[in-house]
């Protein structure tokens, strides 16, 4: 028998930096997917492609008692998000799979089991929140919830460098910008739902964590930005993606139709979703 979820990615992060000495994150999902189909079948090879989710698939089956099958599943993934720009695919892919394994077994969601699970394999997106959460990605032992999702669109410079999230977070990078002077902006952005504050917040962190992870188009993006009256910018603080955020997607068709490039990046649009509740296992 065959299990099939499907889970969004997200487009960088909204906010990452030191707040109160914790190094947080916080990110949106998005309109991009990956579908994982979990197969009741006996596997010959590991695909290698798959190495977070049979990973993932073994440290679950193990905790459940059951990983006596761990040679019985094969992982098959159809994924829209593209690799190593900072589009949290690897996290979206252990989502859909946990969801699907809880489907196969008969279990209830659990966010506390899907952390613990996830962090033990590496640094995780906060999308695998209900709602908007600074998440302590490395270990999971912080998070706090700030509110619901929210929905916005962005205009995408898509690069092609390839980062590897385990390998960068463990490479001496330097120490994440300290971001506490954001916090009042932070929770004003959700307790008025302004995208404007958000757009702020994630201006700065991304601006302000250069050193870690440098963009050579970053004044070319925050010009864009000022030219085609974007709120601010958001992009992948280990990744290659910057992008343009607009309150409503007239403002980003309007952008898109200026047709304005970047030599080695793509441009193209993205919404923000206000909920994850359809991709998560219900009961």
């Amino acid at each position: 028998m065959n299990y099939v979820s499907k889970y969004p990615g997200s487009l960088g992060e909204i906010f990452q930096g030191k707040m109160k000495d914790r190094d947080l994150l916080l990110s949106f999902p998005c309109d991009i997917y990956t579908e994982v189909t979990l197969k009741e079948e006996k596997r010959k090879d590991l695909d290698n492609n798959n190495n977070k989710c049979y990973e993932f698939l073994k440290a679950a089956l193990k905790i459940w008692g059951y990983e006596r099958f761990y040679e019985d599943f094969i992982i098959d993934i159809k994924s829209d998000i593209p690799r190593g720009k900072g589009f949290a695919s690897s996290t979206a892919d252990i989502c859909a799979l946990y969801n699907s394994l809880l489907k196969c077994f008969n279990k209830s969601f659990s966010e506390e089991e899907l952390i613990k699970l996830a962090v033990a394999i590496e640094p995780t997106d906060s999308i695998i929140f209900k709602k908007a959460t600074l998440f302590q990605y490395k270990d999971g032992k912080f998070s706090l919830e700030l509110g619901n999702y929210m929905e916005f669109y962005v205009m995408v410079y898509e690069g092609k460098r390839l980062i590897n999230t385990i390998d960068f977070n463990k490479t001496s990078i330097g120490d994440l910008a300290k971001l506490d002077y954001l916090e009042k902006d932070l929770m004003e952005a959700f307790n008025k739902k302004s995208i404007r504050k958000l757009a702020k917040v994630s201006t700065d962190s991304i601006v302000l964590n250069e050193g870690r992870l440098h963009y050579s188009i970053l004044n070319d993006v925050i010009k864009i930005c000022e030219d085609t009256k974007g709120l601010g910018i958001i992009g992948g603080h280990s990744g290659d993606i910057l992008g343009i955020i607009y309150e409503d997607e007239e403002g980003l068709k309007k952008g898109l139709d200026l047709n304005i490039k970047i030599i080695d990046y793509r441009c193209y649009g993205i919404k923000t979703l206000d909920s994850i509740d359809r991709y998560r296992k219900k009961g």
